[in-house]
């Protein structure tokens, strides 16, 4: 999977996994600042819960301008029919928490 994120002039170096992934992190620190402490103890918590759910995916929280996020990668299919994730659904919709799916994905919204 190679992510491609370019820039007018900035040669190709600004097209590599590498400055992506860079560039993802700068972004999330930057926009961690906008969320207030017990904000980010939220998406802490739901980060928990998930990686409690979906321990065999990748599971890794990302601070963005509008939302907290909470993602899943490639989600097995055990994960999505326990117990566990009926709870966890539950948990979310009394929290205000959305849950977008993807192809890929599954992305855990807390908005700002």
């Amino acid at each position: 999977m190679f992510i491609n994120v370019s820039y007018k002039n900035a040669g190709p170096a600004a097209t590599s996994k590498w400055y992506a992934t860079q560039h993802a992190a700068q972004l999330d620190r930057e926009n961690a600042s906008l969320y207030s402490p017990k904000k980010k103890a939220k998406g802490e918590e739901l980060l928990a819960h998930v990686r409690s759910v979906f321990n065999e995916s990748r599971v890794y929280l990302n601070y963005r301008q509008n939302f907290i996020a909470v993602k899943v990668e490639r989600a097995t299919n055990r994960a999505l029919t326990s117990n566990e994730f009926l709870l966890l659904n539950a948990y979310c919709s009394a929290n205000g928490i959305t849950i977008k799916v993807t192809k890929t994905a599954h992305i855990f919204r807390i908005a700002r």
